[in-house]
């Protein structure tokens, strides 16, 4: 099983050359129809992908200016026929660079629709839940072991997913209706995986509102962002659920908790309803005791963001006027400061009762690591710092404070700043 990036370079390099045999026959998407050790593994897969783009052409009913119809056509002349995008372009009535983009969307269409058919044949195929509990557990392997979170706007990825999944809802005569907030609503999560959550929880709601409506909200709730999906079909015309439609759901919950998230599916006679709470930023208040203003400012810059709120002092006496107003979640101390003593200075944030429980992280030239554990220090950081070991020295802090702080990682230390 492919991740959905992964899924999507597959694709696009299969449809182009869809008629190159060498070609097909390295494609991953071979190995993700189980065409591996196939003497016919390219010519399967080309039976796969062109009988996958014809069950998207549209129903006669199906108005000829919807999006579907666009999606079909590309994919259609583009790769089925080889027509060239000059050809398709004048036939579209479209500009080469409009068509290129286009193709790209068809692509995460056709992707949508492959990965639909890949569920429902390893259903019906009646594969162990052991062996696609087995595949799921590896597929996830790059989320698990991805740096943490980020912080981005829910709103955003709602409004991009929708536009993808609508040829899909068009074809199914469903309407997908979006109430967002006007303002972004920024969270935490890992985001291709959440993507990969709502992408399934929206195919899932299309498929069981067929002449219907999927309706989804976002907005604050409690501490979280609530999103929610509710499907409502015509009647009693709603689709009822396949075989493995718990077991789709398992997986997404499964996926949720990699990303933070908790979600709550309700899937009987016909109704459908997904509750999705996700985490949203919180300021980590983080005392930094530096005396080189410039260094402040690199902090300031590398915390840019993120959920941690820097509060840059030059001295320690500046330090316990901060503290007593604004208590901090974690310090940054420079021990190598040329008109104070930083290990006295270590030792006094250890004895006042206003820092003495405080994780300090000392960050010096010196390499002096055991000493500054012995007098106190929680971590160690040597400089020159570089933004991924400052972040990831204060994501260790936060998962190392317990029911009270953070359970894990807040964010991503390689998303680059500003």
């Amino acid at each position: 099983m492919l991740h959905d990036e992964t899924l999507l370079r597959a694709l696009r390099s299969a449809l182009r050359h869809l008629y190159e045999t060498p070609a097909l026959q390295e494609n991953a998407l071979v190995e993700y129809f189980g065409l591996a050790g196939s003497p016919n593994a390219a010519s399967e897969l080309r039976r796969i992908l062109i009988e996958a783009i014809r069950s998207l052409q549209p129903e006669d009913t199906v108005p000829a200016d919807a999006e579907i119809w666009r999606v079909y056509e590309i994919l259609q002349y583009r790769y089925v026929q080889q027509c060239t995008q000059a050809e398709v372009a004048r036939q579209l009535g479209l500009s080469i660079r409009h068509l290129r983009r286009e193709e790209m969307r068809a692509a995460e269409v056709l992707a949508l629709a492959l990965q639909a058919r890949w569920e429902k044949e390893s259903a019906q195929q009646g594969e162990p839940a052991e062996g696609r509990n087995d595949s799921f557990a590896k597929e996830l392997a790059w989320l698990e072991q991805s740096p943490a979170h980020e912080q981005f706007d829910l709103c955003a990825l709602l409004e991009a997913l929708g536009e993808l999944v609508r040829p899909m809802a068009q074809a199914h005569h469903t309407r997908v209706e979006m109430a967002l907030p006007e303002a972004p609503c920024e969270i935490l999560s890992q985001p291709v995986g959440l993507r990969q959550i709502v992408l399934s929880l929206l195919t899932l709601a299309i498929d069981r509102a067929v002449g219907g409506s999927v309706h989804v909200s976002a907005q604050p709730h409690q501490r979280h962002a609530r999103l929610t999906l509710t499907a409502e079909g015509t009647g009693t015309t709603c689709a009822s659920s396949p075989p493995d439609a718990r077991e789709h759901i398992a997986m997404v919950e499964r996926l949720a908790r990699l990303c933070g998230a908790k979600v709550e599916v309700t899937l009987r006679d016909g109704a459908f309803q997904a509750v999705v709470d996700l985490p949203i930023p919180q300021q980590i208040p983080v005392l930094v005791i530096d005396d080189n203003q410039d260094t402040l400012r690199l902090l300031e810059r590398y915390a840019a963001d993120t959920p941690f709120r820097l509060m840059g002092v030059r001295d320690v006496e500046q330090a316990f006027q901060v503290a007593a107003t604004t208590p901090p979640s974690i310090i940054v101390l420079d021990v190598m400061m040329p008109r104070v003593d930083g290990w006295e200075v270590l030792g006094r944030l250890r004895q006042h009762p206003l820092t003495c429980r405080t994780p300090i992280i000392v960050c010096t030239i010196l390499a002096q690591e055991e000493l500054a554990r012995s007098l106190g220090a929680s971590d160690y950081l040597r400089k020159p710092l570089s933004r991924e070991a400052f972040l990831k020295a204060l994501e260790r802090q936060c998962a190392l404070a317990g029911p009270e702080g953070p359970s894990k990682p807040l964010y991503s230390a390689r998303t680059p700043a500003g």
